[in-house]
């Protein structure tokens, strides 16, 4: 993942001249390259960053499900539909790419990055051809990984599920726990030798293992978010002007 599409990507980014806009596509021509005029219309309205949103797709049925599902839990996951549908086919102005290039996180899911660098967006919708020769390179686990990549760099939603888990596991265990003891000693239950015993200890440590994974959750999501260095806030100094 680290050497393929998105990297590849990335190179593409720091080659260019400071002044150069710059387009993103595949290779394969099935994102229409007449499709660029509404790029550049849009780089000439004023626009920073301009994205191709796939209004139809004539991909197989795996892909466009795979695809369906993944476009689906990223909305959801950074809480933005716009994004719904967009692939690596976009454009950047000198000023975005330059903001762009401050992200000096490795691994790179660079659709994502040029999302959230904000500036003056623009989406246009378009209708992505099938694919006319040749075969794809880029198999489902590859997608997968990409997807895995895009969502675990912009949102920390599944450790913080984790939390929720463990807090509710933990409240099931401690009432497990009363109920047991209300079976002891207030309604004197004859229990099998050895077996309340047996189930408070199971259940207390299951309850402090829950407590744990939480707290490391808590504390894997703040590394995540430190690690990556993005920019606190990108502003609109002389730095970043037209």
């Amino acid at each position: 993942m680290l050497f393929r599409s998105q990297t590849a990507v990335w190179a593409g980014l720091e080659a260019a001249r400071e002044n150069e806009y710059v387009i993103v596509m595949d290779s394969d021509l099935q994102d229409p390259p007449s499709a660029i005029r509404e790029i550049l219309k849009a780089f000439q309205e004023g626009a920073d960053t301009v994205f191709m949103r796939r209004r139809t797709r004539a991909d197989g049925f795996w892909k466009r499900v795979f695809a369906k599902a993944y476009y689906l839990i990223q909305s959801w996951m950074i809480e933005d539909k716009r994004f719904r549908n967009v692939g690596d086919f976009y454009g950047i102005s000198p000023r975005a790419r330059k903001a762009l290039l401050k992200h000096t996180e490795y691994i790179k899911y660079v659709r994502g990055l040029v999302a959230q660098i904000g500036f003056n967006q623009r989406f246009v919708d378009y209708d992505r051809n099938e694919r006319m020769a040749g075969k794809t390179h880029y198999s489902l686990s590859k997608m997968f990984s990409l997807g895995i990549s895009g969502i675990s760099g912009f949102s920390i939603k599944p450790l913080i599920w984790v939390v929720y888990f463990a807090f509710i596991a933990t409240l099931l265990t401690l009432f497990g726990i009363i109920y047991i003891l209300f079976l002891k000693f207030i309604q004197k239950v004859n229990l099998q030798p050895g077996w309340a015993f047996l189930s408070l200890s199971i259940l207390s440590l299951s309850a402090l293992q829950m407590i744990s994974i939480s707290s490391i959750a808590i504390y894997v999501a703040r590394i995540n978010q430190e690690v990556k260095r993005r920019p606190l806030y990108l502003n609109n100094s002389s730095e970043f002007e037209r």
